[in-house]
């Protein structure tokens, strides 16, 4: 759908922006085709191998290799019973929950110990390698959709526009310029781009809440109407909450310019490390302190999985019990709340699964309504933890959306170094001293900016 204001494209020849959205339990792409004259579009990827024809805008971020290193399976591939069976008894590695191997190893997340609970990486491995491996599918599946799916002559325009496709890839509020770096190695080495200077303008990366409050945008959420016609409240703020697999990404903006719906952060995003899969994890340490001694101690695996997959989606009512399905009829034993293969769960005790995130993500919003420059009066939650299905695919449209239509113009930096500077789109290098850092100050840009522009020392 077209966004709000949105311009048609003034380039004079055909090109392609392509927004690849890796999360920590699933995975999506949109894309835009450019046409000169024409206001661009932004599109869904609804096709993957080995989904059923209706097709899903998400893929698991899931790899197999085998045991000498080889890429055996991906996304969907890994759901299929025939690569399960195969994995065990080949002894495949499985490797879920990659992207956080990328985070910070500092500031907040260190006091985390979420090190305990991500899978470690084959022998041989390193995390651009399997990061590049996942984004060369996803690439592949973006190409093979636009060439057989969405277009007429889809083969010929690929051809004509695969040299000049401008990328956007999206990643957690708290990541910087050593995470940006590392994605921009992987992308290489992915083939997305070359490392000749002339490519690096063609990649471009936006944090998942600024991708997310693109998406609402364009979907008219953080819209209010008067008369019939849309509009923004300048002086009031939004706080967008993207509650996903691994991280919440906290953003709060407000409107700066009502004629072009240009918006401004309001106070510095915030991203936490507790997403679904915590949730995952405080269920699996139940199943472990309740089974464990029993006959049904090698059944945690599985039912850890399948709790994953439906029971924690279903989750809605603290009175109610829930079960997880996890084996056959044979499979009772009324001590541990076992029967037909089904073991209950109370409703409170699911309560308490969900219970760190939740306070999470109300402490973080509560966070940045006090320190918002302005009055908070809507909060928007999108990702894995809202209600609505559809508006999972939130990032990787609004990753689009952000290279068509650039919403937002001023962003408050988490830290600036005691100098003011004027900077021009290129040649700029700025040596710092060893200043104190002063939080909340104001950059107001108009072009990407990561710390690779900056000789930074003593920081």
């Amino acid at each position: 759908m077209a966004g709000l204001m949105r311009k048609p494209f003034s380039g004079t020849q055909q090109g392609l922006v392509l927004a690849i959205d890796i999360g920590t339990t699933y995975s999506g792409c949109s894309f835009s085709v450019l046409d000169p004259g024409v206001v661009p579009e932004i599109k869904g990827v609804t096709s993957f191998p080995a989904q059923p024809p209706s097709g899903a805008s998400k893929i698991p971020s899931v790899l197999y290799y085998d045991s000498v290193g080889v890429l055996r399976a991906v996304g969907a591939e890994t759901l299929l019973e025939s690569i399960i069976e195969r994995a065990e008894d080949e002894q495949w590695t499985k490797v879920e929950w990659f992207k956080l191997h990328l985070r910070p190893k500092s500031g907040k997340t260190a006091a985390l110990r979420i090190h305990q609970q991500i899978l470690a990486l084959p022998p041989d491995k390193s995390i651009i390698q399997v990061y590049a491996d996942f984004l060369r599918y996803l690439f592949s599946c973006c190409r093979t959709f636009i060439e057989e799916r969405m277009l007429s002559g889809g083969v010929g325009f690929w051809e004509s526009v695969q040299d000049r496709i401008i990328f956007v890839l999206s990643h957690p509020n708290g990541w910087e310029g050593p995470q940006q770096n590392s994605m921009r190695r992987a992308a290489v080495l992915a083939g997305l781009i070359t490392e000749n200077p002339e490519d690096r303008d063609r990649l471009h990366f936006v944090t998942e809440g600024e991708a997310s409050l693109h998406f609402c945008i364009n979907n008219r959420l953080t819209v209010k109407v008067y008369l019939g016609a849309l509009y923004f409240l300048k002086d009031e703020g939004i706080i967008v909450v993207d509650a996903g697999g691994g991280t919440i990404d906290l953003s709060a903006y407000s409107v700066s310019d009502p004629d072009t719906n240009t918006f401004e952060e309001i106070t510095p995003s915030e991203c936490c490390f507790s997403g679904s899969i915590f949730v995952t994890e405080e269920a699996r340490s139940y199943f472990e302190d309740k089974l464990y001694g029993t006959r049904f101690e090698e059944d945690i695996p599985r039912i850890t999985e399948c709790f994953d997959q439906t029971t924690k989606l279903q989750f809605k009512d603290s009175d109610e019990p829930y079960h997880v399905k996890f084996g056959g009829l044979r499979d009772r034993e009324p001590s541990l709340d076992i029967r037909s293969g089904q073991m209950k769960i109370a409703g409170l005790t699911m309560a308490g699964f969900f219970q760190p995130s939740i306070n999470t993500i109300s402490k973080a919003i509560v966070d940045q309504r006090r320190d918002a420059r302005k009055v908070i009066t809507t909060v928007l939650l999108v990702g894995g933890f809202a209600a609505s299905p559809w508006i999972n695919k939130a990032v990787s449209d609004g990753g689009v959306s952000f290279y068509l239509d650039h919403f937002v113009a001023i962003r408050m930096a988490r830290y600036s170094y005691g100098i003011h500077a004027q900077h021009q789109r290129r040649g700029f290098f700025i040596s710092l001293d060893d200043s104190t850092r002063v939080k909340n100050s104001f950059i107001e840009e108009n072009v990407e900016i990561s710390l690779s522009h900056f000789d930074v020392r003593s920081v």
